[in-house]
């Protein structure tokens, strides 16, 4: 992440045709707070937080809150 909190959009996943987990888009899955349930993010984007962990940051398609999940180093 650049200097002012920017956020870096996440390009789309492209394995090779010869992989049997081939997909073209991933899905974040993140517990919304409001909907109390998991759910798929929108708009989900990658941002390092103050400590240098990544997690990702997006909005619930049902609701519209703001979702954040925490990622693994």
């Amino acid at each position: 992440m650049e200097k002012g909190g920017r956020v870096q959009r996440c390009q789309p996943l492209t394995l090779s045709d010869n992989n049997p987990l081939t997909r073209t888009k991933m899905a974040v899955e993140a517990y919304c707070v409001k909907c109390k349930a998991k759910r798929d993010m929108k708009n989900a984007a990658e941002v390092t937080m103050k400590n240098g962990r990544k997690a990702m940051k997006g909005t619930c398609p049902t609701c519209g809150t703001g979702m954040f999940k925490i990622l693994g180093k």
